[in-house]
């Protein structure tokens, strides 16, 4: 973290980020006043996680619940987060995973969140590998496969997906999404 718009950062230490050393973190985002970060485990010491973060320097486990446990003891390694605000007032944390083994199609890899506390499973219905990031614009919260040609697309916060299917000319692994609405379409 930065207190001085970056030209100075500390990390979070293990004490402010429970098991810090065991994970890498992949993604983060900001809204309705807390930090939401999601992380893949880096051996088999640690759980893939996905915390949270009034300040942005100490952090939470979520609380435990049915969904998060089953989040945390599957195959997964949590490689995206963001954050929704739809038209309507719909407020929602939103993130992805690749999951194994390979072809376990049904396996549930997004989560979503009103609370960045509570969360929810759905799965994509991807067989063929897993969600590399997650981004929202438009109301539509966009998603896409870490490689291969798959996306999906939500229109109601990422309770329910549609496929879609992303050109490509070469072999592409997708880890970033950032999508800006521009007058004619979506970056």
């Amino acid at each position: 973290y930065s207190t001085d718009n970056g030209e100075n950062w500390t990390f979070v230490t293990d004490a402010q980020a429970p098991n810090n050393s065991k994970m890498t973190f992949n993604g983060i985002t900001y809204g309705n006043g807390k930090f939401v970060a999601v992380a893949s485990a880096v051996s088999l010491a640690g759980t893939p996680k996905i915390i949270q973060s009034s300040d942005g320097i100490t952090w939470g486990e979520i609380t435990v619940n049915a969904a998060y446990n089953k989040i945390n003891s599957n195959s997964a390694s949590w490689y995206a987060v963001t954050y929704a605000e739809l038209d309507d007032g719909t407020k929602r944390f939103i993130a992805v995973a690749y999951t194994s083994p390979s072809g376990a199609k049904g396996v549930e890899d997004i989560a979503w969140s009103n609370d960045g506390v509570e969360w929810f499973l759905e799965s994509s219905g991807l067989d063929d590998s897993g969600l590399g990031c997650v981004g929202f614009c438009n109301n539509r919260v966009l998603a896409l496969a870490t490689g291969g040609t798959t996306g999906f697309y939500s229109d109601d916060a990422g309770v329910t997906w549609t496929p879609t299917t992303v050109p490509s000319a070469y072999s592409v692994s997708y880890t970033h999404l950032r999508a800006h609405e521009t007058p004619e379409h979506l970056v």
